[in-house]
């Protein structure tokens, strides 16, 4: 019993590790911000459930913006709320279901137009008082480059990682000290 929980807790700490890298990589700007690191998050939803993505992503969050600050360099609770919620859907979606293209467009759409456009330039609004519509136009493209990749992602990637973590895991808590 032991070895399955210290198993699962220290691959969760390895994704969300590179959650926290991940998610400090590629383009980003105050308003836009382009990255991989969702790749982690799914692979934490699909193997761990929607509590264990939420509190993740939510965690990895925290830690990113105070280890590596980005974009305005500042910690603000309204993204690491974001990030939660992200965490969620993609569990409640994905965890324990078959693999199936319409489920991974379904948590996408929902995590990108609802969570990222809505719910997150609504944040930017907050913090910079820049206009919604503008920033909302900006970010529109961000969605409409992020959901096609996020869904080939995973549909072809992150699915075959999915062993290949699970196996890691086994052998990460196997090994003798």
């Amino acid at each position: 019993m032991n070895n399955l929980k210290t198993k699962k807790l220290t691959s969760i700490a390895l994704l969300i590790a590179l959650e926290v890298i991940l998610g400090r990589m590629g383009i980003m700007t105050p308003i836009v911000s382009i990255n991989f690191s969702f790749v982690p998050l799914v692979i934490n939803a699909i193997l761990f459930g929607p509590i264990s993505a939420a509190v993740s992503s939510g965690l990895a969050d925290i830690i990113g913006s105070l280890m590596l600050p980005q974009g305005l360099g500042t910690y603000f609770p309204g993204y690491t709320f974001s990030a939660m919620l992200t965490g969620l859907v993609y569990g409640l979606i994905l965890y324990r279901k078959p693999k199936n293209l319409g489920r991974i467009v379904l948590a996408c759409s929902i995590t990108s137009v609802v969570i990222s456009l809505g719910l997150s330039t609504f944040w930017v609004y907050v913090i910079t008082g820049k206009g919604y519509l503008a920033i909302l136009f900006t970010r529109t493209l961000q969605i409409a480059v992020m959901i096609p990749v996020k869904i080939l992602v995973i549909n072809m990637i992150i699915y075959r990682l999915i062993p290949l973590v699970k196996r890691e895991a086994e052998n990460i808590t196997s090994e003798k000290v």
